[in-house]
């Protein structure tokens, strides 16, 4: 599926434990292998704190603007 909202936002700029321990609980309760996040800067911070939360992600850059 896609995501055109920014649902992590708040999670992002500050998550707490509650929401780390909410992140994992939907990706491992989706029996995710792996999730592909492909994006601008906004995108991959998230794939950067998906990561340290000990997902398997993957991150394919992708601007509007072209400069990756």
């Amino acid at each position: 599926g896609t995501a055109r909202e920014k649902v992590f936002r708040k999670m992002i700029t500050s998550p707490d434990e509650k929401d780390r321990e909410q992140i994992k609980n939907a990706y491992h309760e989706l029996g995710l292998d792996c999730l592909v996040c492909i994006g601008g800067n906004g995108t991959q911070r998230t794939t950067c704190m998906l990561s340290e939360l000990g997902l398997n992600v993957i991150g394919i850059p992708k601007t509007i603007d072209n400069d990756v």
